[in-house]
């Protein structure tokens, strides 16, 4: 089943804004004298944008689904070149048009008034001399993916990708999970001119964006183009502080504990994914369709909606979770809003990280599910980062009691549920540390490849515990945060895991008070989509947006709780 299309033809092949320029001209003269005017306008511009953006991730992923075809990236480069600039242009057009239209003060319309709010602060940022460079932006950021994802290693003979690689540092071999992890490293770092210059190129492109719009610089920039209302840059590095107060002593208890068990002095950077009583990893699942198929039954015993949701990605062929060269790292869940699902995109190697993520991407696209009775794209494809990744981080949570499909043996479920607690602890100083960085680089713009690696060296200290030995191998952690694709790809999109992963925690703790209530009220806030204002779409899920010391505090308490009832 498909959106039905009113406006747009039927058959539409899309080269350049000429193809659609007709559309746009015939929609952007259209009159606008009446709320009756104005509804049937809206729901039009909405269905262009839902087939045109549609064109557009299918290119997308298909680029990332094969990093080595020059043809597919040509095709995807050719939409961000010679049509979403005047996509772009035009949308600022249609955005003043509501502005400024008498009709818009009288309509009548959930979550309408809010919308005028954040098309207010769209064009005050809007500036057309950024145009080109955004999309410059847009072809160079995608430079650092292509560069890993045709990164391959060989270990003991065996080539393998990145992610393949990675599910071995979980092997009890502790000489095999060295040999592994600094084969990884050391592959890294023959590109590190490469990422080094990629990221160069990007840093003084998107400063300039910054003062065309008249900031002093990316990160306020940034802030502004993520619609952050709720809180500001000294509000996250308010919660960095929190994190290291109470955060901190946590990740230090859960490794100490690691080295007892281990039965060493100091832990090695190779040693944080294997188990500490030296037991094989636990192999969640075999092929990515048994993946596919209990994931979906554990979704279904939780709620209807949820099994649905994945059940019709999988009728139209929208998973493709396999690991393969020059496929891009990473995962993804992109909103398809035209085929009425969403596509998961991943690179599963068998791990509990692979399951768990799986059940992230599941949220966000149960959450497309739940909003698409929304009338507008402009209320269901661009919510909260905040409230989007709370769905998927909460979905990793709730969906715990349902991972014995996974692990029938009581132990080896008990085992795979505190180590997933145990990564989202040490996820919270990881956070920081990325979103630290990313502050710092573009609050001073000018700084050397050099200077911004040894301002990831001083974070790393600073959210570290000094439990890891990283004697004789400090070199190989020098362009760690090259690892991290959201530094490339989507700036400052990150501390809105922090915060959601609070949010998630909170939903959890309700969930196992009393989990009808808690799952209809996680439904209910991700079927508003964004016609609410952040707080209020938390308050519907009965939670806090809060990511205070204070809430740190109660809720690492929670966690610890709960670790120590699954040892």
């Amino acid at each position: 089943m498909t959106l039905e299309r009113h406006f747009m033809p039927e058959k539409l092949t899309i080269s350049t804004w000429d193809d659609l320029k007709p559309l746009a001209d015939a929609l952007e003269k259209r009159p606008l004298k009446s709320t009756d005017d104005l509804d049937k306008w809206l729901a039009d511009w909405s269905e262009f944008e839902i087939v045109a953006y549609e064109d557009y991730w299918w290119r997308m992923i298909k680029t990332t689904q094969n990093t080595a075809d020059e043809a597919i990236k040509k095709s995807y480069d050719a939409f961000l070149e010679k049509v979403q600039p005047e996509m772009t242009k035009w949308g600022d057009r249609m955005r003043r048009r509501v502005l400024d239209c008498a009709p818009a003060k009288d309509f009548k319309q959930d979550g309408f008034q809010l919308l005028l709010k954040r098309w207010r602060e769209e064009t005050a940022l809007f500036r057309e001399a950024n145009v080109p460079l955004q999309t410059e932006d847009g072809v160079k950021c995608l430079k650092a993916g292509q560069i890993k994802g045709g990164m391959t290693v060989t270990v003991d003979g065996e080539t393998l990708t990145l992610p393949a690689a990675g599910a071995k540092l979980e092997s009890p071999d502790r000489d095999l999970r060295e040999r592994v992890w600094r084969a990884m490293r050391e592959r890294m770092l023959q590109d590190k001119k490469a990422m080094d210059e990629s990221y160069a190129e990007l840093v003084p492109l998107r400063h300039q964006i910054a003062r065309n719009a008249d900031f002093q610089n990316y990160r306020d920039y940034k802030f502004k183009e993520l619609q952050r209302f709720d809180y500001t840059p000294q509000d996250c590095f308010a919660f960095h502080d929190a994190i290291e107060k109470e955060v901190m002593p946590l990740v230090a208890d859960i490794q100490k504990a690691q080295i007892k068990a281990m039965g060493v002095d100091k832990l090695r950077p190779w040693d944080g994914k294997a188990d500490p009583m030296g037991r094989p990893a636990l192999k969640a699942f075999q092929t990515a369709d048994e993946l596919i198929d209990k994931g979906t039954a554990a979704l279904q015993a939780i709620d209807p909606d949820f099994g649905e949701t994945v059940a019709i990605m999988k009728n139209k062929g929208y998973l493709d979770l396999a690991s393969r060269p020059n496929k891009a790292p990473g995962a993804y869940n992109v909103s398809m809003l035209e085929a009425q699902s969403s596509f998961m995109f991943g690179n599963v190697t068998g791990t509990v990280d692979d399951m768990a993520t799986f059940m992230h991407e599941a949220g966000h696209a149960v959450h497309n599910h739940l909003s698409l009775g929304l009338p507008l794209i402009f209320y269901k494809f661009y919510p909260p980062m905040e409230v989007a990744e709370l769905a998927s981080m909460a979905m990793e949570l709730i969906t715990q009691d349902q991972w014995y499909r996974f692990f029938p043996n009581e132990a080896d479920l008990r085992r795979a549920q505190y180590d997933h607690l145990k990564r989202i602890i040490e996820f919270f100083p990881h956070m920081a540390r990325i979103d630290g960085f990313q502050h710092a680089v573009y609050e001073n713009p000018g700084m050397t490849a050099d200077e911004r690696h040894a301002v990831f060296e001083n974070l790393l200290k600073r959210f570290g515990t000094g439990l890891v030995d990283w004697s004789g191998i400090e070199h190989l952690r020098d362009a760690s945060w090259h690892s991290q694709g959201h530094i490339f790809e989507v700036p400052f999109y990150y501390v809105e895991y922090g915060i959601a992963q609070l949010g998630a925690l909170q939903v959890w703790r309700n969930y196992k008070q009393d989990k009808k209530q808690a799952v209809q009220m996680y439904k209910n806030a991700l079927a508003l989509g964004y016609t609410k204002p952040l707080p209020e779409l938390y308050a519907a899920a009965g939670i806090k947006l809060d990511f205070s010391q204070a809430m740190l505090k109660e809720l690492m308490s929670f966690v610890r709780a709960e670790m120590a009832a699954l040892q």
